[in-house]
């Protein structure tokens, strides 16, 4: 769940005449940086500080023999950024990084303050970096260009010739000869692709087109509005390797975006919905999951007038798409179709006076780090959205729209060891439906006593709720707010992953390096007192809560090994108060239930483990010991595919029984549950 924090930020562009405003935005793939387009200018801004670094103008000569610009693709390292023009050239810019420890902009502290220099990675996490733009190579494809896709080394370009064009980052085509599109099979499944119909149409071209990693292929939208998939059949891509499938009901696509982690693909229509389609794993077919679309019910009088859909964004964890029309508006939906915003209708479609607003136009969009931010770029005029009177002539100047969002920490954290809190997570801040008050501050007090008869015949009167009552399933609208601690956001933003205990008292988040930990009764964090510790070690499976111990999967940097670490929260945060388990390989997903932890990793294989608590005198500690090793491997595509892996005490048919049953206590004999897109053990 994806929530909008605020009103949305307004980042001013270097003064210019409206020819020279902004109208394309391209994250790199770290989402550190963002490439902005104007007609003729390539501008990089940094993403915190929201900054402009460097811009490179075009001359006019050359601006006039290239023709403006269009669109732009990074390299997978940011090393490079290729812009393709009107007149089909694609220029590849060098982005040079200063020597030295030179930086645009430091942080100023005020005098008395602590002063945090001394930190790992400081300058790299708060100063913006001195870059330089250099262009290096030029490239004419001598026909005008309607996509760009970068996959691994290579870039891939459609032309509106009917050709793809696969192009090295250097500007070289090392001597392959370019795709005509007329040349592919098409059929409406891949069994039958060898004797498939070839595209007959004259002019056919890609209007937009997106790779797919875990389907290892192509989602594509033609000129005549005709959908399709385009997969190579080895790792050499040349036509006669190439084949693809489409659907025989979409005719009117405009647009396209995949989702890896569901390998989904949508595809915006002119009508307004987007359809989304998947693979079917036996016959290749495209199938139709599901849509997404505006009702009358929801939207009476505007559900019909938004236009052809324009632009379509997933979220960099994959959880939810924005969708935007050409009539303006900005929609946000889960994975399966769940609207979660619209902008259209409600209080603020009329002004104070009595006149329709009008949409918000939206001309490119960019998702930032972990979601929390969408880089915008707006209509001109009246489509803007509206502030002030007196402030309406500067907002009608070209700008750049920052919009900010808070999410559930379930769509990157889904463990299952705590149900009964509502837990999001922003940028710099934790929101918490925390149940009553009294109760988070006491939950033994005496509101707990009167619960606990009602309980005791309940089927819910396991654990948390004993402690909580029923306050918290009943919901309201009490919201707590923590703010994080700004010294470990200072050198580990953004936060990756959260997570709170059973009882609702503690909550503990991740962010670049380390984690902390905070004490909703004492409202005091905890964090680790050597800071190589912290920076030595990266959570890549998330985290979870046993009792009063933290668990979590990291890689330790130091030593190169993948781990599994237990912490107790009352100890020192301190490596040597940590239970530490060497693991095989790097984690993906982790889960508590009961005394057991579950990983998942990314050798396909879960691995089991009991946990239990150890006192040996004055000192706490959790002991971890492996319990079985179940390899996936023959039942999932990719690792990356996994949404969610959980323990249950329902014992089911399709259970994975543990091998050794003598060394495991018989209330730890569960079964196993396994989520992903298309299997469910």
């Amino acid at each position: 769940m994806y929530f909008l924090s605020g009103w949305p930020k307004r980042l001013l562009c270097p003064p210019g005449s409206p020819a020279e405003a902004p109208f394309h935005v391209q994250s790199d793939p770290q989402r550190a940086f963002f490439a902005v387009l104007a007609p003729a200018r390539l501008s990089i801004w940094y993403s915190r500080p929201s900054v402009l670094i460097v811009t490179y103008k075009e001359p006019t000569k050359s601006s006039t023999q290239f023709g403006s610009y269009r669109q732009a693709e990074w390299r997978p390292d940011s090393t490079m950024i290729a812009v393709s023009t009107a007149n089909g050239y694609i220029l590849f810019f060098h982005v040079i990084s200063s020597r030295g420890d030179k930086y645009l902009y430091e942080p100023v502290y005020p005098k008395g303050s602590p002063q945090m220099k001394g930190t790992p990675h400081f300058k790299e996490e708060h100063c913006a970096p001195a870059l330089n733009l250099e262009m290096r190579k030029i490239l004419d494809l001598q026909a005008p260009i309607m996509s760009l896709q970068s996959v691994l080394e290579d870039l891939l370009v459609a032309t509106s010739d009917g050709l793809l064009h696969l192009i090295h980052w250097e500007g070289m085509t090392n001597g392959r000869k370019a795709i005509n599109l007329c040349t592919v099979p098409f059929s409406v499944d891949l069994q039958s692709s060898r004797v498939g119909s070839f595209l007959g149409f004259a002019d056919v071209h890609i209007r937009d087109m997106e790779y797919c990693a875990t389907l290892d292929g192509f989602a594509v939208v033609f000129n005549d509005g005709k959908v399709g998939f385009i997969t190579p059949v080895s790792s050499r891509f040349t036509a006669e390797q190439l084949h693809g499938v489409w659907p025989q009901d979409v005719v009117d696509g405009t647009c396209v975006a995949v989702n890896n982690k569901y390998r989904l693909m949508a595809f915006g229509c002119a009508s307004g919905s987007v359809q989304v389609y998947t693979i079917d794993n036996t016959t290749g077919a495209m199938l139709l999951s599901h849509k997404l679309e505006l009702t009358a019910k929801q939207y009476p009088d505007i559900w019909n007038k938004t236009g052809a859909v324009k632009l379509i964004r997933w979220s960099p964890d994959n959880s939810v798409v924005i969708v935007t029309w050409e009539y303006g508006g900005l929609s946000l939906w889960s994975v399966f179709g769940a609207q979660l915003i619209c902008t259209l209708g409600g209080d603020f479609a009329y002004r104070s006076d009595g006149t329709k607003k009008d949409p918000l136009k939206i001309n490119s969009m960019s998702w930032g780090a972990e979601g929390y931010h969408l880089w915008v770029i707006s209509g001109f005029g009246s489509q803007h959205i509206e502030i002030e009177s007196d402030l309406r002539n500067i907002v009608k100047q070209p700008s750049i729209l920052l919009f900010q969002f808070i999410k559930s920490v379930l769509t990157v954290n889904p463990c299952m060891s705590n149900q009964e809190q509502v837990l999001l997570q922003g940028e710099d801040r934790l929101y918490l439906n925390c149940g009553e008050p009294s109760q988070t501050q006491n939950p033994r007090s005496s509101s707990h006593t009167q619960h606990k008869p009602r309980l005791e015949n309940s089927p819910f009167a396991d654990g948390g709720l004993e402690s909580q009552g029923l306050s918290t399933l009943l919901g309201h609208r009490h919201w707590h707010v923590v703010q994080i601690s700004s010294t470990y956001l200072e050198s580990n933003w953004p936060i990756r992953f959260s997570a709170i205990d059973k009882l609702g008292q503690n909550i503990a988040v991740v962010g670049k390096f380390g984690f902390a930990h905070y004490s909703l009764l004492t409202k005091k964090w905890k964090l680790f007192g050597n800071i190589t510790q912290e920076q030595n070690m990266i959570v890549t499976g998330g985290l979870a809560w046993w009792n009063d111990f933290m668990v979590l999967a990291c890689y330790n940097i130091s030593d190169h090994q993948e781990e599994l670490r237990v912490y107790l929260r009352t100890s020192n945060l301190d490596n040597a108060f940590a239970h530490v388990t060497k693991t095989q390989a790097e984690t993906l997903l982790l889960s508590v239930f009961r005394d057991m932890v579950i990983v998942f990793r990314a050798d396909c294989s879960i691995c089991l483990y009991s946990i239990e608590r150890k006192s040996d005198g004055s000192n706490t500690m959790a002991g971890i010991q492996v319990l079985q090793e179940v390899s996936m491997s023959r039942y999932i595509p990719h690792p990356f595919l996994v949404v969610s892996v959980t323990l249950t005490s329902v014992s089911t048919e399709n259970g994975i029984t543990l091998k050794m049953p003598q060394q495991v206590p018989s209330h730890y004999q569960n079964s196993l549950k396994f989520t992903s897109p298309s299997l469910v053990f």
